[in-house]
């Protein structure tokens, strides 16, 4: 019964708030903390078992109550529990809206993700995974110009769980069974087109979820209509270790050994996420907004490197999900404490805040260095981590290409928010918006020297061997690239124009302005599409309107008013068509009778 524990303390403490948050309100923050804290410790109990299993039949034993705890879905849970339990202390003094509804929707959250991580039954996961859509919308629209993102962000996020759906409906049909521990004993095989359709919709629809494009528009609408909190606890690391964690069990149950098609289309849908959000991020000037389009680059990251690595180690793609994901909360954070200490988030007012903040400054360089892979882990230790193999040569040159684009963004938000001089005054925030930030950091760090997530140990730094590959040396010209650019601008013209160097270049001027006018919203395009086919339809039944209603009615009454207009009343009328009448009759029988 351990196994229901991360699930069920958050939910009985979400309904805690519900009941006595509306009277009690400076309840909402204790029942928040304990649903947190009881998550986190429910799943340390899970820790000290080596496998879990809950059973129980439902919907009258046609599908099942399961759910099991194996060591990938432990490391998995650590991350969620643990991430929750650092971003509700942070909350604590943030300004946010509504709070009671913001900590119901924060311990909904805790609860379904962890029911999806913990669900055998790939019904019951989707059930789990779908609950958070409701978790989302209220955690949008609850901000005072959230109303139009929530609904954006919900019908976005139905796309992706009609496309989950339907992938979870042809594996079950494949394998005869909704039971992934079921399924992973006889993986589904890859060479038929129902096994090959219902992984790749998995995939999709796994991606769809954590910001994919074309599914990313509401993300950077969210980040500048929603509190700092929840874009750290949702699209920045739930969505993202989620994301990976269904990625990683999707390849348990397919037989992975002999799909190039699968691992092209991840690829490719990858590269449809990297290079819009890569040349977006160099333009952004909205702190917060930089960090979204780094959320959607980073699940088309993770998309691409699994594709590249596909059947690799399972775990090795988790952890590397849980890295980018503590990195992206950290940075959201950090937004956070930035905020509130300069009441703004544009970088080009920004400026000078090391001096101010500097354990803020130190935490937002380290997790950006992990975002550009210019970390230890990156260069120096197994592929595995670094998401890419080896011999993948054109890959790893196209990652370097675009992790050259990333580390310059990163350079140029960086100087402008922390050394350069800024136009805006300075109010220290409170101390949680710099330890908590520090922790993330931290975790980050942790990652960066080697320690990972084990099958066997908590952290262990057995399978983070050191070695020196091809990506060590393109990462070594990455960096060195950059630091040439970098020097060439500041010798000519200053520390912010050599932060904006690669940005100011003219093809990239180009790039971002074709990217503007063209990047696909397909939300917003769906919705210019609707109202044009709208307009158009309306057109065609006015005409239909008229060719079948209004030309009939027209030519009937003229025959009408013809009508009328020869019944005058006067007996000689009468006997004058009924004499013309007479004549036509017998004009036509003569005609007849000659036939």
């Amino acid at each position: 019964m351990s196994i229901l524990l991360p699930v069920f303390i958050p939910l009985i403490c979400a309904c805690g708030i519900l009941i006595t948050g509306r009277k009690y309100s400076a309840y909402n923050k204790v029942w928040a903390g304990a649903g947190a804290v009881g998550a986190l410790l429910g799943v340390i109990v899970l820790f000290l078992t080596p496998f879990s299993m809950f059973y129980l039949n439902w919907c009258e034993s046609i599908l099942t109550f399961s759910l099991s705890a194996g060591a990938f879905d432990k490391a998995a849970l650590a991350a969620l529990t643990v991430f929750a339990v650092l971003i509700y202390v942070y909350s604590l003094k943030s300004n946010i809206e509504h709070e009671r509804w913001f900590f119901f929707s924060f311990l909904f959250t805790l609860a379904f993700a962890c029911g999806a991580v913990l669900a055998d039954n790939l019904v019951l996961m989707l059930f789990f995974w779908e609950g958070l859509l409701i978790s989302l919308y209220v955690f949008i629209v609850i901000n005072k110009n959230g109303q139009s993102t929530a609904f954006k962000a919900f019908m976005i996020n139905v796309v992706g769980d009609i496309l989950l759906l339907a992938g979870i409906i042809l594996t079950g049909y494949a394998a005869k069974t909704f039971d992934s521990n079921a399924i992973v004993l006889a993986p589904i095989s890859m060479q038929t087109g129902l096994g090959m359709g219902a992984f790749l919709l998995i995939m999709l629809g796994a991606l769809s979820k954590a910001g994919a494009v074309p599914f990313h528009s509401w993300i950077p609408e969210a980040a500048a209509n929603t509190n700092v909190p929840m874009m750290a606890l949702l699209p920045a690391s739930f969505e993202k270790v989620l994301a990976v964690f269904l990625m990683g069990k999707a390849v348990t149950m397919f037989n992975v050994s002999v799909l190039p098609n699968g691992a092209d289309f991840l690829i490719v849908a990858g590269i449809i996420s990297i290079l819009p959000a890569a040349f977006l991020i160099l333009k952004e000037t909205d702190l917060k907004k930089f960090i979204a389009y780094n959320i959607i680059l980073q699940i088309g990251l993770l998309a691409f490197e699994h594709g590249a690595t596909m059947g690799g180690d399972i775990m090795a793609l988790l952890n590397h999900g849980i890295y980018k994901a503590a990195a992206l909360a950290c940075l959201f954070l950090c937004a956070g404490a930035v905020e509130e200490a300069a009441g703004t988030t544009d970088t080009n007012k920004l400026g000078g805040l090391f001096k101010n903040m500097k354990v803020v400054a130190v935490s937002f360089i380290i997790a950006s260095a992990a975002l550009c892979k210019v970390t230890f882990l990156d260069i120096f230790f197994s592929s595995n981590y670094n998401g890419l193999n080896q011999h993948h040569i054109g890959f790893i040159i196209f990652m370097a290409v675009i992790n050259l684009l990333v580390l310059f963004s990163f350079v140029r938000v960086i100087i402008n928010v922390f050394f350069v001089k800024g136009t805006v005054g300075f109010t220290r925030p409170h101390f949680t918006k710099t330890i908590i930030p520090a922790v993330f950091a931290f975790v980050v760090f942790l990652y960066s020297i080697g320690w990972v997530l084990d099958e066997n140990n908590l952290l262990n730094l057995a399978h983070a061997h050191f070695s020196f590959t091809w990506i060590s040396g393109l990462s070594f010209v990455v960096i060195i690239m950059a630091g040439g650019l970098f020097f060439a601008g500041f010798k000519k013209h200053g520390l912010r124009f050599a932060a904006g160097i690669v940005n100011n270049a003219p093809v990239i001027k180009q790039i971002n302005k074709f990217n503007s006018s063209h990047l696909s919203d397909f939300y917003e395009n769906i919705k210019k599409a609707a109202k044009f086919i709208s307009k158009a339809l309306f057109k065609t039944d006015r005409i239909m309107d008229f060719i079948i209603d209004d030309i009939p009615s027209t030519v009937s009454k003229g025959f009408s008013k013809a009508g009328s207009a020869l019944h005058t009343g006067y007996s000689f009328s009468y006997i004058i068509w009924a004499v013309i009448g007479g004549l036509v009759f017998a004009i036509i029988s003569i005609s007849g009778g000659w036939m």
